[in-house]
């Protein structure tokens, strides 16, 4: 598969600069460009398989959470220690203490918590567009996992899921880069799943080439056809007349709107089964 190594790089480790000008054309036309920026989704992955093995391994709960979290700052500074993935860790890290601590994680509280730090310590980040996009986005989903009213699981939780993100980035994708991507509720139906199962085989790539080269490789593979998977998808939906386009730029006002009119139907919902989530 020509250019696998380079989308597995791209997904597992933020390394975009062997992706081909069209596949980047097509994946910020349909929205799914964010699965390459290292983020909540990579975070949650990763760590999610890490504490996986250690419980597979006998280690108790107190145990696993104090090691994720040197491990998931390791792989954030492993992977170039972006604002996303910074943003993402340190919700990690207080989602893993609050265990430690006999607290319920709470994840609007985490994300708050790590907001502020984040934007104390770096100021300008707050004009940073990848960084306001990470934290509307996870905001967005925390606050529905939160109070909204579950699907019932399966398909229809990831397609809730998929939608809220998309409405949360569409006001700033607007304003910065005049771009609409209708899109990308579409695509990110498919591309979240199939972006996990990449960076989870890409992740147990790495471990088993300790091992054995033949597993590593097979491994590899798999990692490489669920984002090839995402790339066609993208380019598909890119194609595709209406799926988004150059829109002029939305003023601040129009975005404001956008985001009352999604806070009001948070308001609505009826509050159903509370859930956490790690970043």
């Amino acid at each position: 598969m020509p250019g696998a190594a380079e989308l597995n790089r791209a997904i597992l480790l933020g390394e975009k600069r062997g992706l081909d000008k069209n596949s980047r054309s097509a994946m910020a036309a349909a929205g799914t460009i964010h699965v390459f920026a290292i983020s909540g989704l990579h975070v949650i992955v990763v760590s999610n398989v890490f504490a996986a093995l250690l419980f597979l391994a006998g280690m108790p709960a107190r145990v696993v959470y104090s090691l994720l979290i040197p491990a998931v700052w390791f792989y954030v500074y492993m992977v170039g220690h972006s604002p996303s993935a910074v943003r993402a860790a340190a919700m990690a890290t207080l989602y893993c203490l609050a265990p430690l601590n006999w607290r319920r994680p709470d994840a609007v509280v985490a994300w708050a918590v790590s907001f502020v730090a984040v934007h104390v310590f770096s100021p300008d980040m707050l004009f940073d567009v990848s960084n306001l996009l990470s934290f509307a986005v996870m905001l967005a989903i925390a606050v529905w996992l939160r109070w909204g009213r579950r699907a019932g699981g399966g398909w229809k939780d990831a397609f809730m899921i998929s939608m809220v993100a998309w409405a949360a980035s569409v006001p700033i994708t607007a304003h910065c880069f005049g771009r609409f991507t209708a899109g990308g509720l579409v695509t990110n139906i498919v591309a979240l799943p199939a972006a996990t199962a990449s960076i989870v085989s890409g992740m147990l790539g790495i471990l088993a080439s300790f091992v054995s080269d033949t597993v590593a490789a097979h491994l590899n593979a798999f990692a490489a056809i669920a984002v090839e998977m995402v790339s066609g998808v993208s380019r598909v939906v890119a194609a595709t007349p209406l799926a988004g386009g150059e829109i002029a730029p939305w003023p601040l006002p129009a975005c404001m709107a956008w985001y009352l009119f999604l806070l009001a139907l948070f308001l609505v919902v009826k509050p159903g089964r509370r859930c956490s989530i790690m970043v």
